[in-house]
């Protein structure tokens, strides 16, 4: 027989997970809308494409470094993501 104190730890762990599964889902939806909305743009304003280059580059060493890679793979996955976006609006700017 489970202690109450147990399955109250094992039930809030489940909704944690559950959570935590969902953050990560509207997160890669979030950035799949933005890089398909990007990707359907004629051409890129270029002080834009600087400006979350500046913001990319200030803020991506920051979260890298704080992030535990098991516990933060979310973060991970938007700053990868993000960088993936600047380089193709990069290279549509050439």
């Amino acid at each position: 027989m489970t202690k109450p104190a147990t399955r109250d730890a094992l039930a809030e762990a489940e909704r944690s997970a559950r959570s935590l599964s969902l953050s990560i889902v509207l997160t890669l939806l979030a950035v799949g809308a933005a890089a398909a909305f990007l990707a359907s743009c004629g051409s890129l304003d270029a002080q834009y494409v600087e400006a979350d280059r500046a913001t990319y580059d200030s803020i991506s060493p920051w979260v890298r470094e704080k992030a535990d890679p098991e516990a933060d793979a979310a973060k991970i996955l938007v700053l990868d993501s993000w960088k993936l976006r600047l380089e193709t609006a990069e290279g549509s700017l050439r």
